[in-house]
């Protein structure tokens, strides 16, 4: 366990990072490091759990690499702590099985990185993810600013360029959910979890249709269908 050399004498957001094989991720590392981040390396993941009782960082990068098992126990562990379920989980893995990303989100992870890593691209979804979102969340697609989405949680208002998008209350709850946490792959029972506030019922189907009516409002650009899974948000 160690932490990398920070350039800045003040550190940026703390990090830890946690693979059995810090050298492949030697350049990634230099890079956050570069980036002012205050990042705290560990090679098991056993040793994370342990490093979390007197750490607390904001984000945990967790590369699952041979021991995917042991790597989701570790998101199901930390997202079932009231002192740790505020962390942001980053879970790297292999996308070639197809099963380990579904696991991953279904353990509680907030992010899925397919390695190896390109290390710059690393650094600005993490950037990214470290923006909490705030009443306001604003994405544009385009240099015009007729593609711009603006989607404001103080008035329940929704906007493309300068054209209002009337939502329906379950609508506007979903896209707020999705635009949250974009690119993260969320599945029919835990959308109906978080917008609905309850348990699936039989009825957990009525998610596609809302998301069919999203789609008439806002077009295809958006809103990704996984099939067989669930819906995640494309920037």
């Amino acid at each position: 366990m160690k932490f990398n050399h920070m350039n800045d004498n003040q550190p940026g957001s703390r990090m830890l990072f946690c693979s059995n094989d810090m050298k492949s991720h030697s350049e990634t590392l230099q890079l956050l490091a570069d980036s002012r981040f205050q990042v705290l390396q560990e090679t098991k993941i056993t040793g994370a759990l342990k490093t979390l009782n007197h750490f607390i960082p904001e984000l945990v990068v967790i590369d699952s690499s041979g021991n995917e098992l042991i790597a989701l126990e570790f998101c199901t562990s930390v997202k079932s702590s009231t002192r740790l379920k505020n962390i942001l989980l980053v879970f790297l893995g292999n996308r070639m099985d197809e099963s380990i990303e579904e696991h991953a989100f279904s353990s509680g992870a907030d992010d899925f990185v397919q390695l190896p890593l390109n290390p710059k691209a690393f650094l600005e979804r993490i950037k990214t993810r470290l923006k909490r979102p705030g009443k306001t969340i604003t994405i544009n697609n385009g240099a015009e600013e007729s593609s711009m989405l603006k989607i404001d949680r103080e008035s329940y208002s929704v906007s493309v360029g300068n054209q209002f998008v009337q939502l329906s209350k379950i609508e506007f709850e979903l896209l707020y959910l999705f635009a949250s946490h974009p690119e993260k792959l969320f599945r029919r029972e835990e959308i109906f979890n978080q917008v609905w506030n309850k348990q699936p019922t039989g009825k957990i189907r009525t998610i596609d249709v809302h998301i069919v009516r999203l789609r008439q409002k806002l077009g295809n650009r958006y809103i990704h269908t996984q099939k067989g899974i669930g819906y995640r948000f494309i920037v």
